[in-house]
């Protein structure tokens, strides 16, 4: 498989991005106790003994409770108890995830990724953590894709809902997602799923591996995931069968460039009115051939000129997601363990995009040259209009193959009175070729409207 994807990063018209991030981390704390998952009591009252983790918004143990923030931690437990299949599903349920939150059913050129938004703010203000650990982002924009991540091999999820910026920077202004994963597993665990809207459509279907084991020294395990998403498009939903939703109280959100063209500059008591040609009309050759373009953003709802790409965007993208990992841990006998996380994920995913337009509202208006051949009128006008010559299959497209790759190799222990040390390689890769196809030439356009 990677053979192929490499043939086809070559072969394909698409810009490439490369990413590499090595880091040596040294962390040195006190602790206070063991370094299990959740704070236990064990033995008697006068025997009890607390013990304390490290969680997320502080760099000193604590029991968990008693934190100056408020931290939401979902265990193994809860997470299958969900049915949910990825942990941007189960972001996406909680109330403290804001409404910019994007998963793979996001609507307008969303990839098939999945990402994390806190208070409603954007995802970029959201820092994503694994084990503590930064991640690579897997965008332009800085974002992680949860998506990446196989669900089986989280062990919990802690989640900050304050700002966390003194403590990891200006990138947890709304919170921080910290992705616990398993180190160890006893057994082999087959899990297959599938699933389907109440549409008929959106199918889902989902395979996983886990396999580990547990001896004296150490342990292990290994995940292996593949997911596969069919998509579908705006229109296909009863609510968006039309961008005008000035019908259930919302506004016109369709595309300015109609699919007969709007010129302006046409009519001379008012240069700057935009017109339409009228219905029945196949060549225009006087001002009464066209009528004033209608396009009302707010208002009651009525007959209007502009474009419903509802029927031709994608609401959720076709993608095929593959995730391996693998984590184990060592106990030395000089008291340290060595301890190393390895994981790869493939992404390939496509989408349709509204078909190509072009006007003055888009900041790239085509002007009709008074000389050209199919211009009666002998005056220059700029015009709008949405292509469609395209037909319905070569409209734009969004095709993205992702692959990223994070290396973890560390040592950790324990000295002295309480305090403990630990020392990691951490190496994340990513290769991403996104290939925006079908896009009309602008200056072949304006070169034919010419003289």
């Amino acid at each position: 498989m990677f053979t192929k994807w490499l043939l086809n990063s070559f072969l394909r018209n698409a810009s490439a991005q490369f990413f590499v991030a090595s880091v040596l981390i040294v962390t040195l704390v006190s602790v206070g106790g063991t370094r299990n998952a959740l704070a236990q009591q064990t033995g008697s009252a006068d025997d009890e003994v607390i013990e304390e983790i490290i969680v997320t918004g502080s760099r000193l143990p604590t029991t968990g409770v008693n934190t100056a923030s408020a931290v939401t931690v979902l265990s193994r437990e809860e997470m299958e108890y969900t049915n949910l299949s990825s942990i941007g599903e189960i972001l996406r349920e909680l109330p403290l995830s804001g409404a910019r939150a994007a998963t793979d059913t996001a609507s307008r050129g969303n990839n098939g990724s999945a990402t994390a938004a806190l208070r409603g703010l954007s995802s970029v203000n959201t820092l994503v953590l694994m084990n503590g650990r930064r991640m690579l982002a897997t965008n332009d924009n800085g974002e992680v894709d949860l998506n990446s991540i196989p669900f089986e091999a989280v062990e919990r999820v802690e989640i900050l809902q304050d700002g966390a910026s003194a403590v990891y920077g200006s990138d947890a202004i709304a919170g921080v997602v910290n992705l616990i994963m398993r180190e160890s597993y006893d057994g082999l665990s087959l899990m297959a799923y599938y699933g389907v809207s109440d549409r008929s459509d959106a199918d889902l279907t989902n395979f996983s591996l886990t396999f580990g084991h547990n001896f004296d020294r150490g342990g292990f395990v290994f995940v292996a995931s593949r997911r596969e998403q069919d998509g579908y498009l705006i229109a296909d939903r009863p609510c968006c069968r039309d961008a005008d939703q000035r019908d259930k109280m919302g506004a016109n959100l369709r595309d300015p460039p109609p699919i007969p063209a709007a010129v302006r500059g046409l009519d001379p008591l008012d240069p700057s009115a935009e017109m339409i040609i009228r219905d029945g009309v196949t060549q225009a050759t006087t001002l009464a051939d066209f009528r004033p373009f209608v396009n009302n953003f707010f208002g009651p709802p009525a007959p209007d000129d502009a474009f419903n790409y509802f029927e031709w965007e994608t609401s959720m993208s076709d993608s095929t997601l593959e995730n391996y990992w693998f984590s184990g841990f060592y106990d030395l006998p000089s008291e340290m363990t060595a301890f190393v996380e390895f994981s790869a994920n493939y992404r390939d995913s496509f989408s349709f995009l509204a078909p190509d337009a072009f006007g003055e509202v888009f900041g790239d208006p085509i002007f009709i040259h008074p000389n050209n051949d199919f211009n009666p009128f002998g005056i220059e006008m700029s015009t709008a209009r949405t292509i469609m010559e395209q037909g319905p299959e070569n409209v734009r497209q969004q095709n993205v193959d992702s692959h990223t790759q994070r290396l973890v190799i560390g040592l950790r222990g324990e000295f002295g009175a309480g305090w403990g040390w630990d020392v990691s390689f951490n190496d994340q890769r990513l290769d991403e070729f996104n290939f925006l196809g079908n896009v009309t030439s602008r200056t072949r356009l304006q070169r034919h409207q010419g003289d």
